[in-house]
């Protein structure tokens, strides 16, 4: 019932066969829905009030009460089907092809699910069911079935309760949900539970499901809003939730659309649309995830939502944003961690990387709390990240870093066009401190913004390592400085390494390098700033320290230059670079080698997830590849192959899983390459003794979702050679760069290309942790690269964006091979002027990352 003015006849019937009742009655100010109504009819002249909203038609009446009763058109309602009623009974029923129309009518006005299933194991395909009494479907799950529960292409429409529940003992054996719809139902699309002590053997799948405008009870009843109404999920131990492909739309009357708890959560390639609910209150959120242990979140797209918070999410340990779209939503903010729900467990981490968002209208766009009572460091990193256009009334990023941090790194990440008070804010450490944040790479273009950064970091006078990005504007000290706030405002430009514009290096600490060579064996290594003209000669360097070429500064480096980066240093050039090999005496930048670098060293027992399943070994080795079931794999073989690739580390994986097919446990491997690694997930040595190598049965290669890590000999990698726009005249002939691309899970490219007058020719960009060679121009003259070759780096060989060919492209003569992602990548915006091409190239064997991610 509810109160309805000005009241007709037409709103309560329209409102009440909406919702699927078979009855619609009105008295004075007031609609009821019902199933049934009394026996005791009034006379005709007791009715006798005339509606509100059209004095036509008649509204029962006030005194003495009456009611006048109309029906809507649906059929009052039959039992419905009842299946394994008595424990030992219909445990493997089989349903397809069936229509229930009008179930779950009960004696007087009780109700009953329209399918309902106590203690069986059903196989349901294309089930339709329609204005049930109570809820749509309901597995009751009294026994444990025998085997996994299947739900395929099956329609859900307008029931009175849930549109399906998945709960108790139904799901020990796993769930499979794939196809159909379930909408327009009073309740929740989707209720899928499981007590709090039962562990589940199996994933729980939802897969290709349109899950819409379902939660439409508080048109009726008035009693505040629901909970959760798309789809609900709790208490799914020792299991997985797989969602993915699935839509969820239209919910806009409930404080949540998807809630999910107590579960490794995985969401892939769905889309949430049109879900509005109240765009000031935080407590409504389109996704609210909670109290799991893994939370994944790849190639989602939330377009065009209202609510507090898109993603409210709080964790127990890792939590992963890859990939994900998020387009014109209003609110609160796209997405938030709150200091309350980050629960603060060992080896918690938070990877936000390669999401887009755009055209969004909320108070702040992503809202990060880090909590201060943790009991080991916090890893977080937000790489790649795009933003444009969008709307905030405080700032796009927020990030208050309230613990201690396993160096935070913000970096490689795009600002463009935004409008808020700041494009992004670091705010106050209060407790324990961070680590050294990184702010390395970005780009912030926003004329809108009152600051580009904005640092409350003030009581520690915490640095930020802002090297490599670019701050929009000008070089000029004085405007730079007005891009940049910090609460200590006259120490900005200290607290903030604003580097390239002004490197900020004490002359104490500069190296002169024009000085005769025979005094380099007197200094432990390169560094520092170059003023001048500088030559180094034929020989090899370790490079300790971060390589400057100032600004009107040259640094010729003659044929067979061997430069050893240290991990962490690089090079920036804003004068000129005239790297000048030839064909038999190469100019090299590479790492310096470790000492020992043995092949072989074992570094422990790992505890993991299957690989298979979005990134799941990301948690303790990351960013290479997964040969699943290599042939005659041994524990030489997947090192060899990780050697190849130009991985620090690798090692054979091993899993135990059901194989559905046979029906039976099996036994399976994979060999995972990468170049970092975490010894937050290292197990003790049995658990990695239970799985024998396919191809040396006296080895072992892991055990049930374990894994053995070994180093492949190979050092680990430098940071990266940036060819700024000042860097005009710079030359690069026969050159080789192998093993940049910084170290950290998040790489970035060996090689940065930010002039249009810099010259390349025969150049080989080799095991780079990112990209080979990354060109990013603003403008300028047309873009020529010829002779040039990329292999075996983790992410695109050659990487164009920006305006780079806004002038024109030429490409000719370009080797690409075995490189993770895309051999040759262009994606740049403004329209070519000048004719160019790509010709006389080979690309063969990339993207094998792709199959991974």
């Amino acid at each position: 019932s509810y109160y309805y003015y000005p009241l007709t006849v037409d709103h309560c019937l329209a409102s009440c066969l909406e919702m699927g009742y078979s009855y619609a009655s009105v008295q004075v100010r007031n609609c009821y829905c019902s199933y049934t109504y009394g026996t005791r009819p009034a006379s005709a002249s007791g009715c006798s009030y005339r509606c509100s909203g059209n004095n036509t038609q008649i509204c029962g009446n006030n005194s003495p009460a009456a009611f006048s009763v109309y029906a809507t058109g649906i059929r009052e309602r039959w039992l419905g089907l009842r299946f394994g009623m008595h424990p030992q009974s219909a445990h493997q029923s089989e349903l397809a092809f069936v229509t229930l129309e009008y179930p779950g009518g009960g004696p007087g006005a009780a109700t009953t699910p329209g399918l309902q299933f106590h203690s069986s194991a059903p196989s349901l395909q294309h089930i339709v069911v329609r204005y049930a009494a109570d809820n749509g479907i309901h597995f009751l799950g009294k026994n444990a079935p025998e085997i996994p529960l299947r739900v395929i292409d099956t329609e859900v429409f307008a029931s009175r309760g849930h549109g399906m529940i998945l709960e108790g003992e139904a799901l020990v054996r796993g769930a499979l949900v794939h196809g159909g719809k379930y909408w327009n139902n009073q309740y929740r699309g989707l209720h899928i539970t499981s007590p709090n002590n039962i562990y589940l053997e199996a994933d729980v799948v939802l897969q290709g499901a349109h899950v819409d405008n379902n939660g439409l009870r508080d048109n009726f009843y008035g009693q505040g809003r629901l909970s959760y109404t798309a789809l609900y999920t709790q208490y799914l131990y020792d299991s997985r939730l797989l969602v993915s492909d699935c839509i969820f739309s239209n919910h806009t009357n409930s404080n949540e659309a998807v809630y999910t708890d107590n579960a490794v959560v995985v969401f892939t390639n769905n889309r949430f649309v049109g879900n509005g609910f109240s765009a000031s209150d935080q407590a409504l959120e389109i996704l609210y995830t909670k109290d799991y242990d893994v939370l994944s979140l790849t190639g989602n797209v939330f377009e065009s939502n209202t609510a507090g918070v898109i993603i409210y999410s709080s964790t127990y340990t890792v939590t992963q944003l890859y990939n994900n779209t998020f387009l014109r939503n209003k609110g609160l903010s796209s997405i938030s961690f709150p200091d309350t729900g980050l629960r603060g467990y060992n080896g918690w981490a938070l990877d936000i990387r390669d999401n887009y968002f755009e055209g969004n209208d909320q108070t702040v766009v992503v809202d990060i709390e880090v909590p201060c009572c943790v009991n080991e460091a916090i890893n977080f990193e937000m790489v790649r990240n795009v933003f444009i256009n969008n709307t905030a009334s405080t700032y796009v990023v927020d990030f208050n870093m309230d613990l201690a941090f396993s160096g935070p790194a913000i970096n490689n990440n795009t600002w463009l066009d935004n409008t808020a008070q700041a494009a992004i804010r670091l705010e106050e450490s209060r407790h324990r401190g961070i680590a050294r944040p990184t702010f390395l790479n970005n780009t912030l273009i926003n004329p809108n913004c009152t600051y580009q950064l904005r640092s409350d970091i003030a009581a520690q006078q915490i640095p930020i390592d802002g090297r490599f990005t670019y701050w929009a504007t000008s070089s000029e000290i004085d405007i730079l400085q007005g891009a940049i706030y910090h609460q200590l405002q006259d120490s900005t430009l200290e607290l903030v390494n604003e580097y390239p514009f002004r490197t900020g290096v004490p002359q104490d600490q500069v190296v002169d390098v024009s000085l005769p060579r025979q005094t380099f064996s007197t200094v432990p290594g390169l560094g520092g700033l170059v003023m001048g003209k500088a030559r180094l000669h034929t020989g090899v360097y370790n490079v300790t320290d971060e390589f400057i070429v100032g600004q009107g500064a040259e640094l010729v480096l003659e044929p067979g230059v061997v430069l050893q980066f240290a991990v962490g240093t690089g090079m920036a050039v804003q004068g000129r670079l005239l790297s000048m090999g030839n064909a038999t005496h190469n100019v090299v930048f590479t790492s310096i080698p470790e000492s020992p670098a043995v092949k072989g060293e074992y570094l422990g027992c790992f505890s993991e997830r299957d690989p298979r399943s979005s990134n799941a070994w990301s948690r303790y080795i990351t960013n290479g590849p997964a040969i699943y079931n290599m042939p005659n794999m041994t524990i030489e073989s997947c090192l060899d192959y990780c050697e190849l690739g130009g991985f620090t580390y690798g090692g054979p994986w091993g899993n135990y899983y059901y194989d559905s097919t046979a029906r039976v446990y099996v036994w399976d491997t994979a060999c995972i390459c990468s170049n970092s690694y975490s010894t937050s997930y290292s197990t003790s040595e049995g658990n990695c003794d239970n799985v024998r190598c396919p191809g040396n049965s006296t080895q072992f290669c892991g055990g049930d979702w374990t894994m053995r890590l070994f180093r492949t000999g190979l050092p680990l990698r430098w940071e990266v050679v940036t060819l700024t726009q000042d860097a005009a005249g710079s030359e690069l002939n026969y050159t080789v760069f192998h093993n940049g691309g910084g170290h950290s899970q998040a790489g970035i490219a060996a090689v940065v290309l930010e002039t249009s007058e810099a010259w390349l020719s025969h150049v080989l960009f080799n095991n780079s942790n990112g990209h080979g060679l990354q060109v990013e121009q603003s403008s300028g003259l047309p873009l020529r690269l010829a002779d040039l070759e990329f292999s075996f780096n983790l992410a695109n060989g050659l990487d164009i964006e920006g305006q780079s060919c806004a002038a024109g492209c030429t490409f000719e003569r370009v080797h690409g091979h075995d490189n993770g992602r895309s051999a040759f990548f262009l994606a740049t915006s403004g329209s070519p002027t000048t004719a160019g091409g790509l010709r006389d190239s080979l690309f063969e064997r990339n993207g094998w990352i792709l199959a991974v991610n």
